[in-house]
């Protein structure tokens, strides 16, 4: 497929069996029948059952489908990490299995730019942002340090992180750390760019530049780029979109149109698979997608909101990706007039103490000559009963509060209380006892250990906090089964995806039923189906007279919120109700 009726070429690389596909319509990228399986004990675990694709050079293609699906692994077999079990894997005419090491190894450093799933993989720690981006062109031989520095700049402002240059990735947000990955990726002008969910923790401006910096690679530097991912949105702007089901990679028939009387008109291919005859079409509605196929019997009546809910008419309604303003639209409609909540009351009367308040923050991160302002005169409250979510784009400060609120740093200037009690008061010890007992903490970096599984992720911090070993197993199970991660119990973190991972750090904060839930970007990771589970499992502490504070750039939160507050450049910029703040957040 081209771009814009053209194809491209890419820029000069050094020659070898990657820089030109055989013939000009025969695919840069192909998988022809690909099984991978994995060991997992003396059981063989299937992650893909047969899958065969082609992308074209030059091209934007995408591959979507559930948390766990298959997708990461894809990737890691195009770009010579993995290999697979049978089939073929193919990139510019040359099967990867015939590489030796050296070639792979050749293969990875000039061909491919990888941006990792999950912020923490993709830079150096203790190098500068603008020190990460100079590592791969000194990779690729490029002598000339004013050729460095001016690739560096252009690819710096490209996303935005002019301003963040010298500065390392600890002091960077989550979506910040993506964005300045994806620099990396692109440094070396590679043939090949394989992104995993790489909008996953970015807000939807910095989902937009990502996307449209993936679309410059192809356009500009002639790469075909392969994007894994769940959320529809980023997919809808690729050129190829492929659906990964049940180990199978289900490939695209074009794209339909959709009329203002809720007519649509589909492809080609899909018409002629629904029939000529086909009066009746079922639709089915999973999530944000819409499905159509033939009809075959009468469906029976299911109460709307339920999943996978079918009709026998095509609706208008329901598009197959919402936007973030449909999604905020919705939520205030279901949500305007709600009140928020400010204070519990005792049964004397008495108002009660909030669970967790702060009182004119102010948090500033210093390092190598730079400084960086992340908190400023930032108040807060969270009342017993309540789920409050704080929203703002990356770098806004959200990750900040919430360590500031747990008491895993101290701030500059300000108070933290702890029902009613002062954080700077209390010994180092106390507050260690108090976090573990009546906290639960998601974190962005999930922080979960890699050498253990996922039902041991969740045992262990139970038996450490004082649980029998009895309970502790039965509370692990319970969450992990509750989270849909039952058959992933006895896997390690490096058999899980990053979305399944993430449910494993959520089922670790609640499996202790805390009073109160500090949760980071929970459903970045993860398709809807999975976000909708772990939002409702959040929602449910608050429901028992707990708290949550939510820090998200996710719209979809919105729904279950008591409280939004708005992050903006360290600042508490508004607070309402969630109808007031998806207006505020709309207009503003």
């Amino acid at each position: 497929m081209s771009i814009n009726g053209q194809r491209h070429d890419g820029h000069a690389r050094p020659g070898g069996p990657f820089t030109h596909a055989h013939g000009a319509d025969s695919a840069f990228i192909r998988l022809d029948r690909v099984y991978k399986v994995h060991r997992v004990g003396d059981v063989g675990v299937a992650a893909l059952g047969g899958v065969s694709f082609d992308v074209a050079r030059g091209e934007f293609a995408a591959i979507v489908g559930p948390s766990g699906a298959g997708k990461s692994t894809i990737l890691n077999l195009i770009g010579g990490v993995d290999t697979p079990t049978a089939g073929l894997v193919s990139v510019g005419g040359t099967d990867l299995s015939q590489l030796d090491t050296a070639g792979l190894s050749a293969y990875r450093r000039w061909t491919v730019g990888f941006l990792w799933q999950g912020t923490t993989k993709n830079l150096v720690p203790y190098l500068t942002v603008a020190q990460n981006v100079e590592l791969p062109l000194l990779l690729a031989g490029v002598q000339s340090a004013a050729s460095r520095r001016r690739r560096i700049t252009d690819l710096l402002e490209l996303m935005g992180l002019a301003r963040r240059a010298n500065h390392r990735p600890a002091m960077l947000s989550g979506g910040e750390q993506q964005r300045a990955g994806l620099v990396v990726a692109l440094a070396h002008k590679p043939a090949v760019v394989l992104a995993d969910e790489p909008t996953a923790e970015i807000d939807a401006e910095g989902a937009d530049q990502v996307v449209q910096a993936l679309r410059a690679a192809c356009t500009e530097f002639g790469s075909t780029v392969f994007m894994a991912t769940h959320d529809l949105i980023a997919a809808s702007k690729t050129d190829t979109t492929f659906r990964l089901i049940d180990g199978r990679v289900r490939g695209p028939a074009g794209r339909a149109s959709l009329d203002a009387s809720g007519r649509i008109t589909l492809p080609q291919a899909a018409a002629s698979l629904l029939g000529s005859a086909a009066s009746e079409v079922e639709v089915e509605l999973e999530g944000d997608e819409v499905r159509i196929r033939r009809s075959q019997e009468p469906v029976a009546y299911q109460p709307a909101g339920s999943g996978g809910r079918a009709a026998r008419a095509v609706r208008s309604r329901a598009p197959s990706a919402m936007t973030s303003d449909d999604t905020m639209a919705a939520a205030a409609a279901s949500v305007t007039g709600s009140a928020s909540v400010t204070a519990t009351s005792s049964p004397g009367g008495r108002a009660e103490a909030p669970l967790l308040s702060a009182t004119q923050i102010h948090r500033r991160y210093g390092q190598g000559g730079t400084s960086t302002v992340a908190l400023q005169d930032a108040s807060l409250h969270l009342a017993a009963g309540e789920l409050v979510v704080v929203m703002g784009p990356s770098g806004s400060g959200k990750s900040t509060l919430l360590g500031v609120l747990a008491g895993f740093e101290a701030p500059d200037s300000g108070s933290v209380m702890w029902r009613g009690q002062s954080l700077a008061d209390m010994p180092a010890t106390e507050v260690a006892r108090r976090r573990a007992s009546e906290f639960g903490v998601v974190f962005q970096s999930l922080g979960l250990f890699p050498a253990l599984t996922a039902r041991e992720n969740v045992y262990l911090p139970l038996l450490i906090s004082g649980a029998d070993p009895e309970s502790a197993a039965a509370a692990a199970a319970r969450w992990l089964r509750r989270l849909g991660l039952e058959d992933r119990a006895e896997h390690r973190l490096f058999e899980l995806s990053l979305g399944q991972q993430q449910r494993v750090a959520v089922a670790r904060a609640l499996a202790p039923e805390p009073d109160i839930v500090l949760a980071d970007e929970p459903t970045a990771e993860l398709d809807h189906e999975a976000a909708t589970v772990v939002i409702e499992a959040l929602r449910e502490v608050s429901l028992r007279g707990g708290g949550v504070i939510l820090a998200s750039h996710d719209p979809h939160v919105l729904l279950v919120a008591d409280r939004v507050v708005v992050c903006r450049a360290g600042r508490l910029v508004a607070e309402g109700s969630p109808g007031e703040m998806t207006e505020f957040l709309i207009t503003d």
